[in-house]
């Protein structure tokens, strides 16, 4: 099994990308603070259903101008 570990690197794009994700990580864990969300496990039910509202408002916006340009 092969695992691929993003480190500060003195390669420009693998450590470009590592410097990002750890912005992200970074960011993302200051939010779950902001918000008093101190278990992962909430963290992601939380945003995952937020995505999945989300998704699926954007689907039906979507879906409702489609129809009426093909009418």
């Amino acid at each position: 099994m092969e695992a691929i570990i993003l480190t500060k690197s003195t390669a420009p794009i693998i450590g470009w990308v590592a410097d990002i994700l750890g912005y992200v990580m970074d960011l993302y864990s200051k939010l779950r603070q902001i918000f008093g969300i101190v278990n992962i496990g909430w963290s992601i039910i939380i945003f995952y259903n937020n995505y999945k509202y989300n998704y699926v408002a954007t689907y039906n916006k979507a879906t409702k101008i489609f129809k009426n340009l093909c009418l």
